[in-house]
């Protein structure tokens, strides 16, 4: 979508999804993610896929397995980016452990 958007086209996070960056649908976007991220969080302990990435991230569980998970995934992210160069020990260890 581009040029000028008029304020009642559809629905703003339908809008925001498929392309619209209005202020409006940027802004609505915004605050449905912010509420969606609130209440998942509230959930976390009962309903949180622990020992995942999700659980980590967007569920933001802290538990000791989905930190592990979170941490695991943010290294082994790292190593692909630095495509294994100058990777430390620490990180080369912990893409290694991934890799078992």
């Amino acid at each position: 979508m581009s040029g000028h958007y008029p304020a009642d086209h559809a629905p703003a996070a339908w809008r925001y999804r498929h392309g619209c960056r209005h202020p409006d649908c940027t802004e609505e976007h915004r605050v449905q993610s912010a509420r969606a991220r609130s209440e998942r969080r509230c959930h976390a302990a009962q309903d949180a896929p622990h020992g995942t990435w999700s659980g980590y991230a967007n569920w933001g569980c802290r538990c000791g397995r989905c930190l592990v998970a979170g941490q695991l995934s943010n290294a082994r992210d790292r190593a692909v980016r630095k495509e294994f160069t100058g990777l430390s020990e620490l990180e080369r260890r912990a893409v290694a452990a991934m890799a078992q």
